[in-house]
């Protein structure tokens, strides 16, 4: 399986929400939720997860930050 993102987007961060455990095992996640614009008449808004140690990545950031996220799709 590539493990390389194959998709970039850049964006403002709108919101950072707090690290949330999940399950015995104490599995993290983090949430935000970036704005594109591509098109600056229609912009986009989307929600991003980071897991694990990558949560503190999140930590030196805040709403109007302009960020590039890369990312795979992914699902079950």
């Amino acid at each position: 399986m590539n493990t390389e993102p194959n998709l970039i987007v850049t964006g403002k961060i709108l919101q950072i929400f707090p690290t949330e455990t999940k399950g015995a095992n104490g599995f993290r996640v983090r949430r935000f939720w970036i704005e594109h614009a591509d098109n600056p008449v229609y912009p986009q808004y989307n929600e991003f997860q980071m897991t694990g140690e990558r949560c503190e990545k999140l930590d030196n950031l805040k709403p109007g930050d302009t960020v590039e996220v890369s990312f795979n799709l992914r699902g079950r």
